[in-house]
């Protein structure tokens, strides 16, 4: 789990109380007023303990991609969504105009679709609207899946990554959804999944991220949480956006927040090793801690649900589900009693009249059925080496699930219960990996989260999937689409065979990531370049490195192939653009104007008179890649 374990010469062993000095007098657990956490815990998961240290802070843009006005927070009629909020762009307002002018020839870029999934780091962020849509997050925007005809349609008003969301549970508001992104000061936005309106936008009360969201049962409040160093609790009118309550967190790393379905006033959190049970009155947050028996410790808690009135349920890193009467532990759902073997990841509550159901999901990718007693339960789907992050059910005997694992969204039901795939995507890391297929609608990524993705542009649809060995940064298509070559962090790269995915070659003669690989136009050739300020080239057919292209002093960026396939040009960190005779790869001068005469077999390469435009005030060779 990549821990260093430090161990102690004598299990007692305790360090001595300096002469003079009053000995140290540890709080009793839980009764700390600077922290929610009791001391150490028994037990470690790695996946855990690596969403508690995500820096969303270092993640976070250090300036907004755009000017944001925000909309004016409104629930009425007449106001409609506010004022508009001005376009994705980087360029400045001067130079705006200019692009204005230039209009008439400017052709516009239309988000169609987005294969991805964003489960890695949140969770209870997959929901049904009462449209029977499905809505998530991924990057930075608000996904609207129409699971019959596999359209999308997209939110794209925040500015940063979302790593939360919320659907209002009052049939009134049925298709309002909540959604909070990271940043130095994290919006939440409130919008109408149907008309992709904003209706609200909160600011100003959280800093680093919103990392939790839930609406009250009237439909009215909204509660959030926040990470980072100065993390929260706050309780809002949200059509208002006025903030009736706020309370700190102390820095606790905090998962869940929800209110309990049956009151519009008491909430419930829960993180690392700590649990809260919350009421609001007036302006203020009363919070009461939950209480184990003495000599036992606390686990991390990870989810929530609820059970009849004063009763909630929450998982726990190790698996188990502990029920609470009130703000007292009940008892413990083992995993020998039908609990799950890991960290229970998410919990959702089906409010029905006969009685709650509970749906749980985990590590152990597993997700089951409860009854409101957490005495019964189904196994309705286990998924082999996947972890569930969300869990949602429709309501109604024979409801819809669905969940969300690190990358991708799966509907269980509707006749099967053979899971079927609605969206699929990359997990935790880079994605830079990028290849087009030469005469097919398909792509291939491959990325930091060791995987190969085939997808299919046309159909919308996830085609074939690999799990590589190591993180990748580069993937090219040979001339012919039957091979695919990835590059990877460490130096190396392979050549795998593009129908079945099967690994024809493996090679490293570097040892820095290999950022951009082409085959030359007949694909005789292959150009491997990376950041080790070399590019090299290998016969495809023997498998041997013919060429070395030397002399950049920076590392490489890009690299294309001349039509006929007799030179090579490259772009470095430096803003250097050489050329290289190929194969052997010996250096040639050659100016821009000629350059820009020739035709090229690609034109990846970002450098030129020719490229001028692409490049906004201000910007480095880092922003365009």
């Amino acid at each position: 789990d990549t821990a260093v374990m430090l161990w102690a010469f004598g299990a007692k062993s305790v360090a001595p109380t300096p002469k003079g000095a009053a000995p140290v007098v540890a709080p009793q657990a839980g009764q700390s007023d600077d922290s929610d956490t009791d001391g150490e815990e028994d037990g470690y998961d790695s996946d855990v303990e690596h969403e508690k240290q995500i820096d969303y802070a270092a993640k976070a843009y250090a300036a907004s991609g755009r000017d944001v006005k925000g909309v004016r927070p409104s629930s009425s009629a007449e106001s409609g969504a506010g004022a508009e909020v001005a376009a994705v762009s980087r360029i400045s307002a001067k130079t705006r105009s200019a692009e204005q002018r230039r209009a008439g020839r400017v052709s516009a870029l239309a988000l169609e679709y987005v294969h991805g999934y964003r489960g890695f780091d949140s969770r209870d962020n997959l929901r049904y609207t009462s449209a029977g849509h499905v809505v998530y997050p991924a990057a930075g925007v608000g996904v609207v899946l129409h699971p019959a005809t596999n359209k999308q349609t997209f939110y794209l008003e925040h500015t940063d990554d979302i790593i939360s969301l919320a659907l209002n549970p009052n049939p009134k508001y049925g298709t309002l959804v909540a959604t909070g992104q990271i940043g130095n000061l994290p919006s939440i936005n409130v919008w109408d999944a149907s008309t992709l309106q904003t209706l609200s936008v909160i600011k100003g009360h959280h800093t680093t991220g919103v990392c939790a969201l839930d609406f009250s049962p009237n439909g009215k409040l909204l509660a959030s949480a926040s990470v980072g160093a100065n993390s929260c609790i706050a309780v809002y009118k949200w059509a208002t956006g006025t903030l009736l309550a706020q309370v700190p967190l102390h820095s606790v790393r905090t998962f869940v927040v929800k209110f309990r379905p049956d009151s519009d006033s008491q909430l419930v959190s829960c993180g690392t090793r700590h649990i809260k049970f919350w009421t609001l009155a007036g302006s203020q947050l009363l919070g009461r801690r939950g209480a184990v028996p003495a000599g036992e410790k606390m686990p991390t808690m990870l989810s929530v649900a609820f059970g009849a009135p004063g009763t909630t349920f929450s998982g726990s890193q190790a698996g188990s589900i502990y029920v609470w009467a009130e703000q007292q532990l009940a008892h413990v759902v083992t995993a020998a009693a039908g609990a799950h073997r890991g960290p229970v990841f998410s919990m959702y509550t089906l409010v029905e009249d006969k009685g709650n159901v509970i749906v749980s999901g985990g590590k152990d990718g597993v997700v089951k059925v409860w009854d409101a007693d957490l005495k019964r339960h189904k196994d309705v789907a286990t998924l082999e080496g996947q972890r569930v992050r969300s869990v949602f059910r429709s309501p109604g005997k024979d409801g819809k699930l669905l969940v969300g694992t690190q990358s991708a969204v799966l509907e269980i039901g509707g006749g099967s219960d053979t899971p079927r795939t609605l969206v699929q995507g990359h997990a935790e890391g880079e994605l830079w990996g990028l290849a087009v297929h030469p005469t097919a609608q398909i792509v291939a990524t491959a990325g930091d989260d060791k995987a190969l993705h085939i997808y299919d542009c046309q159909a919308h649809r996830p085609v074939a999937m690999k799990r590589l060995k190591k993180p990748a940064r580069s993937a090219a298509f040979s001339p012919d689409g039957r091979t695919i070559a990835v590059g990877f962090k460490d130096g190396s790269f392979s050549v795998f065979e593009a129908a079945k995915l099967q690994e024809l070659t493996k090679l490293q003669h570097r040892k820095e990531e290999i950022s951009d690989l082409k085959f030359s136009p007949k694909g005789d050739f292959l150009a491997v370049a990376s950041h080790d300020n070399i590019v090299d080239i290998y016969d495809v057919q023997s498998s041997k490195r013919v060429g070395v292209c030397s002399g950049a002093s920076s590392y490489i960026t890009h690299v294309d192939w001349e039509a006929g396939g007799q030179l090579l040009m490259v772009n470095s960190g430096a803003r250097e653009m050489l050329f290289f005779e190929m194969p052997k790869g010996k250096r040639v001068a050659l100016s821009e104007d000629a350059a820009a005469k020739m035709v090229w077999g690609t034109r990846t390469c970002v450098l030129g008179k020719v490229l001028q435009g692409i490049w906004p005030p201000g910007s480095d060779i880092t922003d365009i890649n």
